[in-house]
C-alpha cells in the first residue's frame, strides 16, 4: 500500500512538474502569462565617481543596464566641459534596430493609434564636467497589454545591447556608453531559464535522484523541458 501511495505522489508530482515546467520554460506560456501584476517603477541614479578619460578624443562611459519598465538616470563626470559636450549630437541604437538622433526613440503609449509616439526616450544635461543621462521606460510600467495595442508582441524585439554616443561637428569629440536594455530586473529569457534549471539540478541534494528530460517542441521551435525529482531510478520506475 505504501509503494502504491508514493507511485501517485510521484504521478501527481510530476503532472504538477509538467504544468510548471511549461509556465518556466515555454514560451507560449510566458513569465509574464504566469504573473501579471505591475513591475515597480523605480528610479536608478548612480552618480559617477569616476572621472571618464578621453582617449584618442572618445570618453568611453561606464557599461549600464536600464528596463523597459522603469525609469533611469545616470550621472557621469567627464573630462571635457559643458561647453563641449552640450555640443554634441547624440544618437541611440544598434544594427538590429539602426541608429537614429535619440529625438527619434519615443516611448511606448498604450491608446488607440498609440506605439512609439509618446515622450522622448532619453535626456541629456548636466552642469560643468558633470553629464546627466536621464532614461523614460520604454513600455511604461507593463509589458504585457495586448489591447488597444499590442505591447506584447513588442517589447521582445528591444532587448538587446545599445549604444548611446554624443559627436561633436568635426567629429573630433566622441562620447559614448553601452546601454543594455531588458524588460524588467527578474526577466529571463528562455536560454536563462534553461541555463538556471541545470543550475539547480546540478546542486540537487545528495540521495535524490534528480533527471531533466525533453517531452516536445514549442510552437517557437524550443524544446520543452520537464524535471523529474524522485527518491531514485526505483521510484519511479515503479
Amino acid at each position: 500500500m505504501a509503494r502504491k501511495n508514493l507511485k501517485h505522489q510521484i504521478i501527481a508530482g510530476l503532472s504538477t512538474t509538467l504544468l510548471l515546467g511549461m509556465l518556466v520554460v515555454n514560451p507560449v506560456f510566458s513569465r509574464e502569462e504566469a504573473n501579471t501584476s505591475t513591475q515597480p517603477t523605480t528610479t536608478i541614479s548612480q552618480p559617477g565617481t569616476v572621472t571618464a578619460k578621453a582617449k584618442d578624443g572618445v570618453v568611453t562611459l561606464k557599461d549600464d543596464k536600464v528596463y523597459q519598465t522603469a525609469n533611469a538616470s545616470f550621472e557621469e563626470t567627464l573630462d571635457i566641459s559643458q561647453e563641449d559636450w552640450s555640443k554634441l549630437t547624440w544618437t541611440f541604437g544598434n544594427e538590429k534596430h539602426g541608429v537614429k538622433p535619440i529625438a527619434e526613440w519615443k516611448t511606448w503609449l498604450q491608446q488607440e493609434n498609440g506605439g512609439f509616439v509618446g515622450e522622448p526616450m532619453f535626456e541629456i544635461s548636466g552642469t560643468n564636467s558633470q553629464l546627466k543621462i536621464t532614461y523614460h521606460s520604454m513600455f511604461g510600467e507593463k509589458v504585457d497589454k495586448r489591447w488597444p495595442v499590442n505591447a506584447r508582441r513588442t517589447y521582445r524585439n528591444y532587448i538587446g545591447d545599445y549604444e548611446l554616443k554624443g559627436t561633436s561637428a568635426d567629429g573630433k569629440v566622441v562620447v559614448k556608453k553601452k546601454i543594455t536594455i531588458r524588460p524588467y530586473e527578474s526577466f529571463k529569457t528562455h536560454e536563462e531559464m534553461l541555463q538556471s534549471i541545470e543550475e539547480s539540478r546540478a546542486k540537487a541534494h545528495a540521495g535524490r535522484q534528480v533527471t531533466l528530460e525533453t517531452i516536445g517542441v514549442s510552437a517557437h521551435n524550443n524544446d520543452m523541458k520537464m524535471g523529474i525529482v524522485a527518491e531514485n531510478q526505483a521510484a519511479i520506475d515503479d
